[in-house]
């Protein structure tokens, strides 16, 4: 009896203990499934979406709680989402999966900022993916032609052979529009195709010379509100751009 009511207040359902399975939420009932797990202590938990049927706030909640509660009861949380923001803030490491196959694998920073190929970058946080040709390497640098233009992009490893066709990713929070982008290292022009508004932040559709697309995000607050239609000026830093696979 003591470690069910220990398990239930672990999961902010101690008051709830004499209440029918019917007379729960999906949500609370969720909560339950976690706190049945806990009271085992298992040496490893395997949670599959274990917060799915939360609402946004409780479920950050509970996130937190997760944490704490993996760090007091010191076991493995091997935790399955595909929720990014979840895997992000969640993990001490990650295993990014496509089709079966470990795509990457490391630490959440380490992932985030160099991912080894598209769908890592497409598939935690956001991220541009463009195409071109290398031409040549200067130092730490490759030279890419786009249809748009040449870009410098960064190395972090072999350099491509000139010719080849190359990927690189440049995250949405990187890029630098409109005046901000006077001082990028790499420049172009670029067409507003669309405008969404997500609250702390607005999120621009951009469309270069020779059709490629790039998406900006930045904040709402403090920035002049660009129209779709408006040609505008768009630039990275190079340290900010990433070689990937296909």
């Amino acid at each position: 009896r003591k470690r069910v009511a220990e398990a239930l207040d672990m999961v902010r359902l101690g008051q709830f203990h004499d209440r029918s399975v019917r007379g729960l939420s999906g949500g609370e009932q969720q909560r339950v499934a976690l706190a049945r797990a806990f009271a085992l202590r298992p040496s490893v938990l395997l949670l599959d979406e274990p917060l799915g049927a939360l609402d946004l706030k409780l479920r950050r909640e509970m996130q937190l709680e997760l944490k704490s509660l993996q760090r007091a009861l010191g076991i493995a949380f091997v935790y399955v989402t595909h929720d990014q923001d979840e895997a992000l803030s969640m993990s001490d490491r990650i295993i990014v999966m496509n089709r079966g196959r470990i795509e990457q694998e490391g630490a959440p920073e380490e992932i985030y900022a160099h991912p080894a190929s598209a769908f890592t970058a497409n598939f935690l946080g956001d991220a541009n993916v463009l195409e071109g040709i290398a031409e040549a390497t200067e130092g730490s640098r490759l030279r890419v032609r786009l249809a748009a233009g040449t870009a410098m992009i960064a190395l972090a490893a072999t350099a491509p052979t000139p010719g080849a066709a190359v990927r690189f990713a440049i995250r949405t929070e990187n890029l630098r529009l409109g005046e901000a982008a006077a001082d990028a290292e790499c420049r172009f022009s670029a067409r507003i195709i669309a405008e969404t508004f997500y609250g702390a932040f607005r999120e621009y559709a951009l469309e270069l010379d020779g059709g490629a697309r790039l998406r900006v995000r930045r904040l709402a607050q403090g920035a002049p509100r660009l129209a779709p239609g408006q040609t505008v000026a768009v630039g990275w830093q190079i340290e900010h751009t990433v070689l990937v696979s296909a």
